[in-house]
């Protein structure tokens, strides 16, 4: 049948439940892509499950970064945690200059 972003998100919440990140990660990319491919913008908790997923499952891509950045400018009530995990992505691609310059701002 058809499309039900609704179902999708209960789906994707309960594989993150039960801890299965790359499935979860797998459906949330699938919502994210369905809202590129009619025009309307991400839902912003979407993006960030979908890049907390990511995380957890070991993926420090600078799209996920991108993803952070983006969410420190939509979600600034978040801005800390989002700070921390772009800091600990910029440690893994080994550039400490803006590791640090990102906990700064997380004040940490």
């Amino acid at each position: 049948k058809g499309w039900d972003e609704n179902i999708a998100r209960f789906l994707a919440q309960t594989y993150e439940a039960m801890g299965s990140n790359e499935e979860a990660r797998a459906v949330y990319g699938e919502i994210m892509s369905k809202c590129q491919g009619c025009g309307k913008r991400s839902d912003p908790y979407i993006m960030q499950r979908y890049a907390e997923t990511s995380f957890a499952a070991g993926d420090y891509s600078t799209g996920i970064l991108e993803i952070y950045l983006n969410l420190a400018k939509t979600d600034p009530g978040n801005q800390k945690h989002y700070f921390n995990k772009i800091s600990m992505i910029y440690s893994h691609q080994g550039n400490q200059k803006e590791s640090k310059r990102f906990l700064e701002f997380a004040g940490s």
